[in-house]
């Protein structure tokens, strides 16, 4: 299969659960809190830390699962550009302390899901 198929596949399966997953994260959490967009991309770095972790163990099937996984699915699962969007329209509506918070506390959880993924896919920090 070519890698730009699988690609395809993964980002069309990742998209969609982007969608459906921050949907339901946002009607559990109404308001000016970006909590869908928060959510898949501190599970989108956690996930992102197992399948490295794994990969750095087992590389055999390794460039197969890294484009579907990593690229297609992850790649479109988390959502950076929009992440920066939300910043922009917290300082435009004058939120600045949560347009500081917001992407501090997401870069701090988010490395530290990533480093969780790979410290429970077995790989030793």
């Amino acid at each position: 299969m070519s890698a730009l198929l699988i690609v395809g596949i993964g980002g069309f399966v990742g998209s969609i659960s982007r969608y459906a997953l921050s949907k339901w994260a946002d009607s559990r959490r109404p308001g000016w809190f970006p909590a869908g967009t928060f959510m898949v991309n501190i599970l989108g770095s956690f996930l992102l830390g197992i399948l490295w972790g794994i990969g750095y163990k087992d590389l055999v099937w390794w460039d197969t699962a890294a484009l579907l996984l990593g690229t297609g699915f992850l790649g479109s699962f988390t959502t950076f550009s929009t992440f920066s969007v939300e910043v922009v329209g917290l300082m435009s509506r004058e939120k600045f302390l949560m347009a500081v918070k917001y992407p501090l506390v997401t870069l701090l959880l988010g490395i530290s899901a990533a480093a969780l993924g790979v410290i429970l896919s077995g790989v030793t920090l």
